[in-house]
């Protein structure tokens, strides 16, 4: 598999961006056209999104709130109205903590959750 250089992507790009032909490249370059084709097609690619958590989710600054507040044993509704959202998003990840194997502060609370 021929593997085209950073020197030649840019030549790459400049000659497409003079309007040479793409079928010409493989000539100007001196590397296969199908190397010169994954070349173009990956030019013309789009990044990749940076991926991003939903606005319904807790951050991870707000779930480890979550888990210190119920190892303190306070209750949900205190820890929601601390962090401005619904006591259910709280109490979600009461249950999802206390669900797991045993592990989890909340679980070490015996339970309690307000």
């Amino acid at each position: 598999m021929d593997r085209i250089s950073d020197a030649e992507r840019q030549r790459i790009a400049e000659l497409l961006a003079e309007g040479t032909p793409v079928w010409r490249l493989h000539r100007e370059i001196n590397r296969s056209r199908y190397a010169i084709r994954r070349a173009v097609v990956a030019l013309h690619r789009r990044p990749k999104r940076e991926p991003r958590r939903s606005p319904l989710r807790l951050s991870l600054a707000e779930r480890e709130e979550v888990s210190r507040g119920l190892a303190a044993g306070e209750p949900v509704r205190e820890i929601a109205r601390r962090l401005g959202c619904a006591p259910r998003r709280c109490a979600g990840r009461w249950r999802r903590t206390a669900a797991g194997a045993g592990t989890g502060r909340a679980r070490r609370t015996g339970g309690r959750c307000g």
